[in-house]
């Protein structure tokens, strides 16, 4: 072997294999070549053939499906062809369906599997066409539909202000949604010819608009009915991202028991998806004013109940009782979903009643910047969950209101999310905002952090410890 190496006549490793199949091809002619045994034939209805074929089969698509997907990931299209033609001549396979399901969808969003006419010379490149949301990134036109006028122009401004930030050398248009109907923005929107749309409007009129333009590259900041994520992204509500946020976090501590209050008119959607998610049936206590937070705190953990007990069995043993009532010991923790006067006020209700319980509070209305630094030297040890860009707006001291911010904010996401237009989806990227998740669906969001609040602010991700 060592003569052979040094004289250049390797026997590679292909070539090792191949032999070693070949002498057990000829072992296994020799074995099926001699007449069956009595014990062979006893053994003849088991299907010990058909197992090792569907091992080979499964293991055969798992690794085109895993060629398939690398190379959706990598862009790599002349890579995912042989693939995919692969995956479409072997059996289905039920473990790896929704797999498939993802690898073809992903590929027609690309607009991968599209036949492309010959060329007259064999040698010519053709370019690759493209449609759908992919286009977003080479929009040329550009068309803004939100209001920029009367009470609600802040948000759209706020949009309009980063678009021309971000791209002075497109044609950009800007059409005012205010007291208009979408009989009457419809004409305007397609006279600006545009590429992409931005869509910010109330629900009915976005789905409306989005029914219409439905073939068209869009991004909605407000979720319609409509939403097919080959050509539209569509703005995550946040109560689900919220819900999202607290169900993980739950699960994380291990909960147990766990009191709700909720402030009257708060949304029910984010209890109703966490009760979705976790499997259970959280029912909130509804708080309407501070004295009923007051009471409710009380009912919930305070003495009544342990003094109502023991007046009862000092009836039934017709007998006097005396002692300290107790405070109610098997919840795990609150949550409260309402504003931020009404948060800071739980800490000293819950001590008043010998409850030393964590406390996660979940704004149902952000608080003004300015206000909320001002207060931070007051809080009691309560955990906030907050979005990420109302954080950026703090660590910038920024003068901006809350929703102000938010659309200055989801501006810039939008235009990641137009350069990241041929990213496979789900996808997931971070900005100086925070990380934006977007769903296989096209729904995109900005995260949600977890903050401690005491007399400061701090990240809630290295004091695991402290609120269990």
């Amino acid at each position: 072997m060592w003569a052979s190496w040094r004289s250049g006549r390797v026997i590679t490793g292909v070539g090792l294999a191949l032999w070693g199949l070949a002498l057990f091809g000829l072992a296994w002619s020799a074995v099926m070549a001699q007449p069956p045994t009595s014990h062979q034939s006893s053994q003849a209805t088991r299907p010990a053939e058909v197992v090792d074929v569907s091992r080979l089969q499964m293991l055969d698509y798992e690794i085109a499906l895993l060629r398939a997907e690398i190379a959706l990931r990598q862009g790599d299209r002349n890579a995912f062809l042989p693939a995919y033609e692969q995956l479409r001549r072997l059996p289905s396979i039920s473990e790896f369906e929704l797999r498939w399901q993802w690898v073809s969808e992903q590929a027609q969003r690309l607009n991968w599997l599209a036949v492309e006419p010959q060329t007259s010379s064999p040698n010519a490149t053709v370019p690759r066409r493209t449609s759908g949301f992919v286009k977003a990134a080479m929009a040329d036109r550009m068309t803004l539909v939100a209001p920029l006028s009367g009470e609600l122009s802040p948000a759209g401004l706020a949009l309009q202000q980063v678009l021309l930030n971000h791209y002075p050398h497109k044609v950009l248009s800007f059409v005012d949604t205010t007291g208009q109907r979408a009989s009457a923005l419809i004409p305007a929107i397609e006279a600006t010819k545009a590429d992409l749309l931005i869509i910010l409007e109330r629900r009915e009129l976005t789905a409306q608009l989005a029914q219409h333009f439905h073939d068209q590259p869009a991004i909605l900041f407000h979720p319609g009915r409509l939403l097919d994520p080959s050509f539209q992204r569509v703005l995550n509500p946040t109560y689900e991202q919220q819900a999202m946020a607290v169900k993980t976090w739950l699960e994380d501590q291990h909960y147990r028991q766990i009191t709700w209050l909720q402030w009257r008119g708060a949304s029910i959607q984010v209890l109703n998806r966490v009760n979705l998610e976790l499997g259970k049936n959280l029912q909130p206590l509804e708080v309407e004013s501070n004295a009923q937070l007051n009471d409710l705190v009380a009912q919930r953990f305070g003495h009544q109940e342990s003094q109502a007990r023991q007046n009862w069995l000092a009836r039934v043993i017709d007998r006097p009782l005396t002692g300290m009532g107790r405070s109610r010991q098997d919840q795990t923790r609150v949550v409260f979903y309402g504003p931020m006067e009404q948060a800071m006020l739980l800490r000293p209700l819950l001590e008043y009643h010998q409850q030393d319980l964590p406390i996660f509070w979940i704004p149902s209305e952000l608080p003004d910047v300015a206000f909320f630094n001002l207060s931070l030297a007051r809080w009691q040890t309560t955990n906030a969950l907050l979005p990420s860009h109302f954080l950026a707006n703090l660590s910038q001291e920024s003068t901006l209101s809350s929703e102000d911010g938010l659309f200055f904010a989801l501006g810039e996401v939008m235009v990641e999310l137009i350069r990241r237009s041929a990213q496979p989806l789900p996808d997931q990227f971070d900005t100086e905002f925070g990380r934006v998740w977007v769903s296989e669906r096209g729904e995109f969001s900005l995260g949600q952090q977890w903050y401690r609040l005491n007399r400061g602010l701090e990240p809630l991700d290295s004091l695991n410890s402290q609120t269990r």
